[in-house]
């Protein structure tokens, strides 16, 4: 039986080093083919979804654009809302987004200034802060059926204005 050398001190830990730092290597070179296969393929799909926006908006302003006119801009609706303009979508949503403006910026302005300089660090401030998360993942839609029935069909406000701009409020 042979006997084997003994490493002498400090050549043992050195051997070790080496090994791992061929293992950190390796996995930093995996590390970045991943990352530019991903960031390749995340490119692609970006590239995709803008020719389809750009065919999209092509297809609308090739066949649109003879129709936009001041008349179309500037009257009333007729005949069942097939003929005439959009001067009344035009004012309404002005007057919705200011009056949503008007009262969500207050609040959530007022709110935020709140929770980042007065409230004090803890379990309820936690809890708010998730719960402002989860409501900004709510799609908008999603606000818009709550403003109906909340608004418009429980609290009986009718199809208005204040509905709408109510229902913002609710996202601050």
């Amino acid at each position: 039986m042979e006997k084997k050398a003994k490493p002498r001190h400090g050549q043992e830990n050195t051997l070790k080093k080496t090994e791992i730092q061929k293992a950190v290597e390796s996995s930093q070179t995996r590390r970045k083919i991943v990352q530019q296969v991903l960031f390749i393929m995340f490119r692609g799909a970006a590239l995709i979804n803008g020719l389809a926006l750009a065919a999209i908006v092509f297809f609308m302003v090739k066949n649109g654009w003879m129709a936009i006119n001041w008349e179309f801009l500037s009257q009333v609706p007729t005949d069942s809302m097939t003929k005439g303009g959009i001067l009344p979508c035009i004012i309404g949503t002005i007057y919705l987004s200011l009056g949503a403006i008007a009262i969500a910026l207050p609040v959530g302005v007022a709110s935020a200034v709140y929770l980042n300089e007065y409230a004090e660090p803890g379990k309820l401030l936690r809890f708010i802060r998730l719960c402002i998360n989860n409501l900004a993942g709510v799609p908008s839609v999603v606000f818009g059926l709550f403003g109906l029935a909340f608004f418009v069909i429980w609290m009986k406000m009718g199809v208005s204005i204040l509905a709408g701009a109510l229902t913002p409020y609710v996202l601050s």
